[in-house]
């Protein structure tokens, strides 16, 4: 069976193809390689699994048709593309847009073309919600916590973006919607919270238990947005993937729906907490300086994950594990470092 992946080179994509690969399934890549250090991950596709993998952008219209003509078999497709940087949105609202919005329509078109039995999964984001700033937040000693929903963030809350990235992410995780509803697509909105695990090459701005995972390591200076109490809920990507195949082999229930997915109140950190785990897991303890909040920024996401919960989902990789694992991929990047 054939899936395409867009944005098959970056961190989720090229576990998603590694996974694909590993059951069997045949996995073809189309990706512009413009995230930092990526071409490490082209390589490992093409040279150590075989992969074939297109260079080209979601933004453009014909590199787009012409891929989905050529795999036209597809019977899955993860839309994985994206500009992944709040603060890359802001410093170029225009390209965010093209990428996140024209990018996704091009793909849905595509699709809709070429390969229209096949089931889209879309990835979107968490911020799709908004600051959630109406919603009643307590204030612990090491974190927040949403007063109302124990169980995380239901998927049936208003939409309510804010700033460029997640106004372009919105604009997207509707069209996919949009599409099924009208166009007999059969797309699925994934609404993420933090997804981490090996080859992510992180920046400041994006992959932040990867990038403290590294700082731990290297015991560098870094520096955080806010007190340090913002609470999110971390999804191993392994454990992401076998969401995908789930929803999938259940496309028939699942077309037109979205789904928020993350690791549950049981896999969720504070900044403050993590550091502590990381503390533990490499003994260091690097200083960092504290800023002013992030605009737009969320104080607390944890996912409410029972819709998946009743497809037969759950996470299996919990935190502790998971953290191990972070930190051995944090070493690894940092030995091999010039």
């Amino acid at each position: 069976m054939k899936w395409i992946v867009t944005g098959g080179c970056g961190f989720i994509g090229t576990n998603v193809v590694e996974s694909l690969v590993r059951d069997g399934l045949e996995p073809v890549v189309l990706d512009n390689i413009s995230r930092p250090r990526v071409h490490r991950n082209l390589t490992f596709l093409r040279d150590e699994l075989g992969v074939e993998v297109t260079i080209g952008d979601v933004r453009d219209l014909g590199s787009v048709d012409r891929f989905f003509s050529a795999h036209a078999d597809a019977a899955v497709v993860v839309h994985l593309a994206g500009q992944v940087s709040f603060m890359s949105s802001l410093r170029d609202p225009r390209s965010d847009f093209e990428t996140n919005a024209l990018g996704t329509f091009n793909v849905v078109e595509a699709v809709a073309n070429h390969c229209p039995e096949a089931t889209l999964l879309f990835s979107s984001t968490n911020k799709v919600y908004g600051t959630l700033s109406d919603l009643r937040i307590n204030e612990r000693e090491t974190r927040y916590e949403l007063t109302d929903y124990p169980n995380g963030v239901p998927p049936d809350l208003p939409l309510r973006p804010s700033g460029g990235y997640a106004v372009s992410k919105t604009v997207a995780d509707q069209l996919v919607l949009d599409w099924s509803r009208h166009h007999d697509l059969r797309g699925v909105v994934f609404r993420q919270s933090s997804v981490y695990g090996g080859r992510q090459f992180a920046t400041e701005d994006q992959g932040w238990a990867t990038f403290f995972a590294e700082r731990f390591v290297r015991d560098e200076p870094f520096r955080i947005s806010g007190n340090g109490k913002q609470v999110r809920d971390l999804l191993h990507v392994e454990d992401l993937y076998r969401a995908f195949v789930i929803v999938a082999e259940q496309s028939e229930s699942t077309s037109g729906k979205s789904f928020n997915i993350g690791g549950g109140p049981a896999n969720s950190l504070s900044l403050l907490e993590i550091f502590d785990a990381l503390e533990d897991r490499t003994g260091n303890r690097p200083p960092y300086d504290a800023g002013p909040p992030r605009p737009a920024d969320q104080k607390v996401f944890i996912a409410d994950i029972s819709e998946l919960d009743g497809l037969g989902w759950r996470p299996v990789i919990g935190i502790e594990s998971g953290l191990d694992g972070l930190v051995g991929w944090a070493a690894e990047i940092t030995r091999e470092a010039p």
